[in-house]
């Protein structure tokens, strides 16, 4: 969907109509058009002033660009968010499953979360959790390791580092 959108975009106010701003626009491409159209009448009714000419062609270049940004904004806003909701969905089933001592789904769920952001290092944590407790200690030493290095705000380094002395 976002590689159409954004290939309609480029006719100012198609992407916005396709997405279904359509108010938005059609108010786009009329603006649009009117910049065009003023740069092309301007010349014939009064003296062929370029400055008039190159501003109205300006402020089309402007709003072309705008529409064609807003569409690729939103188009991929719609995207993060929905991506953000299903990376949520899955770590709190993969908890729910670490939690009732399922370690082979728990994992397999959190290497979904995986897929939607690698350098996620709850996730990590957790897998890493999962195959030590499936007796895997060399594969929950990396999956630590992981989760260590992708932590910014050290939630997990005690636990690591503690889980990372007993491997």
């Amino acid at each position: 969907m976002r590689h159409v959108t954004a290939f309609l975009s480029i006719v100012p106010g198609l992407g916005h109509i396709y997405i279904g701003r359509c108010l938005k626009g059609v108010f786009l491409f009329m603006l649009f058009a009117l910049f065009i159209d003023a740069a092309y009448i301007v010349p014939f009714l009064f003296s062929p002033e370029t400055r008039v000419v190159r501003g109205t062609l300006v402020a089309a270049a402007i709003v072309w660009f705008y529409t064609f940004s807003d569409v690729v904004r939103l188009t991929y806003l719609a995207n993060t968010e929905r991506k953000l909701k299903r990376k949520n969905e899955l770590f709190a089933t993969g908890v729910r499953q670490f939690l009732r001592g399922e370690y082979e789904p728990a994992r397999d769920t959190f290497h979904q979360v995986l897929r939607l952001n690698r350098y996620d290092p709850d996730a990590h944590f957790y897998i890493g959790m999962a195959f030590k407790s499936l007796g895997k200690p060399y594969k929950a030493r990396k999956h630590l390791k992981n989760a260590l290095s992708y932590d910014d705000t050290k939630k997990w380094n005690f636990e690591v580092l503690q889980e990372l002395k007993g491997t």
